[in-house]
């Protein structure tokens, strides 16, 4: 997939000490990506197969935040409200035009998919939390092809080349930007 610096394993256990906040923040970061995908929709509407995949990338994503905000409420907890994501708005304010958009989608999602299999494995080791397991694995796999997506869509709106060239330089930004955010109950 991408070549992504890899989280330490200890991050696992360290989100999952406080599961509203972890949960919480997972579903702003759904809800984030449903409308990021509709602002991309948006800026691309002159191209209908383009419209078609974000359009069901934001469908997904949108599901994806309903289903995490049951499983809140299944374990009896409460959506927290928003809180600023370092990482995310660090990744945003570098991106020039609708094809670093893209790009910095796909690595968001791309993470999202590494965290997502180390708190599947560290839920293996709680077993009263272990029920999240079929939630988190399912998300996990929607968000490598969210990232697929993504960059997908960038090579059909410019020439594939130009597309990783880019993206090397992003790795490398967000390297940067997910090293800057302490270990906390959050995604990312």
């Amino acid at each position: 997939m991408l070549d992504l610096v890899p989280t330490p394993p200890e991050w696992a256990d360290h989100a999952l000490e406080d599961v509203e906040a972890l949960l919480s923040d997972h579903a702003h970061c759904e809800k984030k990506a449903a409308q990021q995908a509709m602002s991309l929709l948006h800026a691309v509407a002159d191209h209908d197969e383009v419209v078609v995949r974000l359009a069901r990338l934001a469908e997904q994503e949108a599901e994806h935040l309903r289903r995490v905000v049951e499983a809140l409420h299944a374990l009896g907890l409460h959506l927290r409200p928003d809180t600023t994501n370092r990482y995310t708005a660090a990744l945003a304010a570098d991106a020039r035009d609708t094809i670093d958009r893209l790009i910095v989608a796909a690595l968001i999602e791309a993470r999202s998919h590494e965290r997502l299999a180390l708190l599947c494995e560290a839920l293996d080791r709680r077993p009263a939390l272990a029920h999240l397991v079929p939630l988190f694995e399912e998300l996990r796999a929607c968000e490598v092809g969210h990232a697929h997506t993504y960059l997908q869509v960038a090579s059909l709106l410019c020439d594939r080349s130009r597309v990783e060239a880019r993206l090397g330089r992003w790795v490398e930004r967000e390297t940067a930007a997910i090293a800057a955010v302490a270990m906390r109950s959050a995604i990312h």
